[in-house]
């Protein structure tokens, strides 16, 4: 891996999920727009996991019925989904010397990193 992705990763914040995308493409402009594009998903499979293990463990803590239990599973899911993608900010970008674009994407409910 690339030593400015590694000093990204390993220099974020406590409180930021971090994102890496690759790509490498016919054009320099696809293989940035799609490392981009890998990074979130990755920010958004890490949320993902997180909403699972938050909704597991507020069925087990309230006991509740299965139907409430997976209505609060989807206003969950519905109110991060619209906000994770307007909170998640490029922090580093750059392609190496065979082409290969990579990306570094914080997300931290909505605070700018620059």
């Amino acid at each position: 891996m690339l030593d400015w992705v590694l000093r990204a990763r390993n220099n974020a914040p406590e409180d930021v999920l971090v994102g890496i995308g690759t790509a490498r493409l016919a054009t320099t402009h696809h293989s940035m727009t799609t490392s981009e594009s890998r990074a979130r998903a990755q920010i958004i499979r890490a949320m993902d996991s997180m909403i699972h293990d938050m909704i597991t463990d507020y069925t087990a803590a309230n006991e509740v019925d299965p139907a409430t239990a997976i209505a609060f599973q989807e206003q969950i899911t519905r109110s991060l989904a619209q906000a994770h993608l307007s909170g998640v900010c490029v922090v580093e970008q750059n392609s190496d010397r065979e082409g290969a674009c990579c990306t570094v994407v914080y997300f931290s409910g909505g605070r700018k990193y620059e």
